[in-house]
């Protein structure tokens, strides 16, 4: 009978690796591929770009250069911050003083916001503060995160997909090549390589570059949410769908990270990612039931493995040994090759990758399993979770739509202690 299953799970590994490689290649055509009609006439809609700044994160001078130079004819750059004493706020003003290259398109504007909702995220609410106040010249709101790097052409790629009337939100996704490679490092980037299969295919917006029509605010009633919401991306979903709508989620247009983190930051940092997905997406049963499929399949062959040593019976060692070496090598193929076709393509559009080291590959086939042990630990937290940090903000969980901010505090009274160059 222990044999029976044993082979059984040995199929059942072989056919969820099977699968692994399916989407991996989804993913990788769709990166090559537009999934939307290409516009006839050039398509460049009047935009508001908003970057809300909480703390001076350790890549901010390149995002700021980057969103100044876009190859875009009319848009304008919203620089928020929460308080005026905010570290952001002085590198802010001194590259908007010493930048001499502007795009010829580019305004820009610092705003910094005084009325702080209980009720919302303080991103909601920045955001809130400036849509709510703009013309109605502006068509489009783009939304992008501190720890990005706008290449000279990410707000023309991003807006793109909206020329098609299928599409009311469209969205990058995040790449992460961490200059170090430490455990934490290495669990971010393999969580990732999942997570971005999920977001295209489950139509998961990621903030961090993000762009919206601006009939969604107003007559999908987003704008509504959002100040009695956490997320400022995935509440955009249903608002979109509630226009018989679509989100575009695009994979050719991939933002680079190169921080670093540690495996505790990252442990509440996802966190924050599930709990944001079980609060607001209409998939969160399914993103959990997958999860927690995938981890019990190489635990229950590695349990099987250690019994059928305990017993002596090198049949059933065997094949639960062969089972968890089958998922713990598929799964690390499909990431070399994943990760080794990105790279390729993003030096194809000019920016400096560098190659994966044999001691960074080595370290990554033990991080698969890490991976998987974190990310489920996280899950499992995220069931009883009642409040949630960020950023020095704490926010107590009611319901969904049901947000308590339990006291403002500026950035600058908590940032001496944040020394790290992490801007989770």
């Amino acid at each position: 009978m222990c044999t029976f299953f044993s082979i059984t799970l040995f199929i059942v590994v072989l056919a969820i690796v099977l699968v692994h490689y399916i989407s991996m290649y989804c993913f990788l055509y769709k990166m090559k591929h537009k999934g939307w009609t290409e516009p006839k006439e050039p398509f460049e809609p009047k935009v508001a770009v908003l970057l809300g700044l909480r703390g001076a994160d350790p890549f901010l001078k390149y995002c700021i250069q980057g969103l100044l130079q876009q190859n875009y004819s009319d848009y304008t750059v919203f620089f928020i911050v929460d308080s005026p004493s905010d570290p952001a706020l002085p590198i802010v003003t001194e590259i908007l003083d010493q930048e001499k290259v502007k795009s010829p398109g580019c305004k820009y504007e610092v705003v910094v916001v005084d009325e702080h909702r209980d009720s919302c995220a303080l991103k909601c609410n920045s955001l809130v503060h400036i849509i709510e106040k703009l013309d109605e010249s502006f068509q489009v709101v783009a939304i992008l995160d501190a720890d990005t790097r706008p290449f000279p052409t990410w707000l023309r790629q991003l807006v793109e997909p909206l020329s098609d009337p299928r599409f009311a939100a469209t969205s990058g996704l995040r790449w992460y090549v961490p200059e170090r490679k430490n455990w934490g490092s290495l669990i971010r980037m393999l969580w990732n390589v999942a997570a971005v299969n999920q977001m295209v295919f489950s139509q998961i917006p990621w903030g961090g570059s993000f762009a919206l029509k601006r009939e969604v605010f107003f007559e999908g009633g987003l704008l509504e949410r959002w100040k009695h919401s956490l997320s400022d991306d995935v509440t955009s979903y249903s608002a979109v769908q509630s226009m018989g709508a679509r989100v575009m989620v695009t994979p050719s247009l991939l933002m680079i990270n190169h921080e670093f983190c540690r495996t505790a930051s990252f442990y509440s940092w996802v966190k924050r990612q599930i709990l944001m997905a079980k609060l607001y997406h209409p998939n969160w049963g399914l993103i959990v039931g997958q999860a927690f499929f995938l981890f019990m399949l190489p635990t229950t062959a590695a349990a099987m493995t250690i019994y059928g040593l305990c017993v002596k019976n090198w049949t059933l060692t065997g094949w639960n040994f062969a089972s968890f070496m089958l998922y713990v090598l598929g799964v690390f193929f499909a990431f070399v090759i994943m990760d080794g076709s990105v790279r390729r393509f993003l030096r194809q559009k000019g920016n400096l990758i560098p190659r994966q080291t044999i001691l960074g590959l080595t370290k990554t086939v033990f991080a698969i399993v890490l991976t998987q042990v974190v990310y489920t630990l996280a899950i499992c937290r995220v069931f009883g979770m009642k409040k949630t940090d960020w950023r020095g903000i704490t926010y107590h969980i009611s319901a969904p739509f049901s947000i308590q901010m339990e006291k403002f505090i500026p950035y600058s009274e908590i940032a001496a202690k944040n020394e790290t160059k992490e801007s989770l």
